[in-house]
Protein backbone atom coordinates (compact mmCIF):
# COMPACT_ATOMS: atom_id res chain seq x y z
CA UNK A 1 0.00 0.00 0.00
CA UNK A 2 1.51 3.49 -1.32
CA UNK A 3 1.59 6.61 0.81
CA UNK A 4 -1.34 7.76 -0.81
CA UNK A 5 -3.19 4.89 -0.33
CA UNK A 6 -3.12 5.18 3.32
CA UNK A 7 -3.86 9.28 3.53
CA UNK A 8 -6.67 8.68 1.84
CA UNK A 9 -7.53 5.86 4.31
CA UNK A 10 -7.01 8.04 7.04
CA UNK A 11 -9.23 10.88 5.57
CA UNK A 12 -12.09 8.46 5.00
CA UNK A 13 -11.46 7.26 8.75
CA UNK A 14 -11.98 10.51 9.64
CA UNK A 15 -14.67 11.73 7.71
CA UNK A 16 -16.80 8.11 9.19
CA UNK A 17 -15.86 9.38 12.87
CA UNK A 18 -16.75 13.24 11.95
CA UNK A 19 -20.23 11.77 10.90
CA UNK A 20 -20.37 9.60 13.52
CA UNK A 21 -19.77 12.15 16.15
CA UNK A 22 -22.00 14.64 14.42
CA UNK A 23 -24.93 12.30 15.01
CA UNK A 24 -24.39 11.24 18.29
CA UNK A 25 -24.21 15.10 19.49
CA UNK A 26 -27.51 15.75 17.45
CA UNK A 27 -29.41 12.69 19.43
CA UNK A 28 -28.12 14.29 22.63
CA UNK A 29 -28.78 17.57 22.41
CA UNK A 30 -32.16 16.33 21.04
CA UNK A 31 -32.73 14.77 24.31
CA UNK A 32 -31.88 17.68 26.11
CA UNK A 33 -34.29 19.97 24.23
CA UNK A 34 -37.08 17.28 24.72
CA UNK A 35 -36.07 16.17 28.21
CA UNK A 36 -36.15 19.65 30.11
CA UNK A 37 -36.44 18.79 33.43
CA UNK A 38 -34.38 15.86 33.71
CA UNK A 39 -30.44 15.59 34.13
CA UNK A 40 -28.62 14.85 30.90
CA UNK A 41 -25.06 14.93 30.43
CA UNK A 42 -23.44 17.76 28.13
CA UNK A 43 -23.62 16.45 24.59
CA UNK A 44 -19.83 18.62 24.17
CA UNK A 45 -18.08 16.69 27.38
CA UNK A 46 -18.94 13.10 25.37
CA UNK A 47 -18.31 14.49 21.79
CA UNK A 48 -15.33 17.23 22.40
CA UNK A 49 -12.76 14.24 22.44
CA UNK A 50 -13.86 12.43 19.54
CA UNK A 51 -14.27 15.67 17.45
CA UNK A 52 -10.81 16.80 17.85
CA UNK A 53 -9.35 13.96 15.83
CA UNK A 54 -12.51 13.50 13.34
CA UNK A 55 -11.91 17.38 12.61
CA UNK A 56 -7.76 17.46 12.24
CA UNK A 57 -7.63 14.13 10.85
CA UNK A 58 -10.32 15.08 7.76
CA UNK A 59 -8.92 18.41 7.54
CA UNK A 60 -5.02 18.13 7.80
CA UNK A 61 -5.80 14.67 4.88
CA UNK A 62 -7.43 17.45 2.98
CA UNK A 63 -5.17 20.18 3.09
CA UNK A 64 -2.59 17.33 2.01
CA UNK A 65 -4.43 15.96 -0.67
CA UNK A 66 -4.51 19.82 -2.12
CA UNK A 67 -1.00 19.91 -1.55
CA UNK A 68 0.42 16.66 -3.16
CA UNK A 69 -1.90 17.05 -5.95
CA UNK A 70 -1.16 20.45 -6.54
CA UNK A 71 -5.07 21.18 -7.12
CA UNK A 72 -5.13 24.23 -5.31
CA UNK A 73 -6.32 25.76 -8.54
CA UNK A 74 -9.79 23.97 -7.99
CA UNK A 75 -10.35 26.52 -4.62
CA UNK A 76 -10.46 29.20 -7.58
CA UNK A 77 -12.96 27.32 -10.31
CA UNK A 78 -16.22 27.51 -9.68
CA UNK A 79 -16.85 24.05 -11.40
CA UNK A 80 -15.47 22.66 -8.19
CA UNK A 81 -18.13 23.60 -6.16
CA UNK A 82 -17.90 20.71 -4.19
CA UNK A 83 -14.36 21.68 -2.75
CA UNK A 84 -15.84 25.04 -1.48
CA UNK A 85 -18.55 23.16 0.30
CA UNK A 86 -16.29 20.88 1.97
CA UNK A 87 -13.59 23.41 3.33
CA UNK A 88 -16.45 25.59 4.42
CA UNK A 89 -18.54 22.06 6.12
CA UNK A 90 -15.02 21.85 7.85
CA UNK A 91 -14.47 25.48 9.14
CA UNK A 92 -17.88 25.90 10.30
CA UNK A 93 -17.79 22.44 12.28
CA UNK A 94 -14.39 23.78 13.31
CA UNK A 95 -15.73 27.05 14.67
CA UNK A 96 -18.87 25.20 16.31
CA UNK A 97 -17.18 22.89 18.09
CA UNK A 98 -14.02 24.22 19.46
CA UNK A 99 -14.93 27.89 19.26
CA UNK A 100 -18.49 28.69 19.90
CA UNK A 101 -20.25 25.29 21.76
CA UNK A 102 -17.52 25.64 24.92
CA UNK A 103 -18.86 29.21 25.77
CA UNK A 104 -22.48 28.32 24.84
CA UNK A 105 -22.58 25.08 26.98
CA UNK A 106 -21.23 26.99 29.79
CA UNK A 107 -23.99 28.90 29.97
CA UNK A 108 -26.65 26.44 29.10
CA UNK A 109 -25.58 23.45 31.11
CA UNK A 110 -24.65 25.00 34.26
CA UNK A 111 -24.84 22.69 37.62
Amino acid sequence: MDYLTTVVAIHLLGVILWIGVLTVFSVLLYENIREKNKRIKCPSTITASRSLPAVLFTGSTGFYFLQQWEIWNRIEAMEFWWVHSMLVAWILLLVVVFFIEPFWNQNIFRN
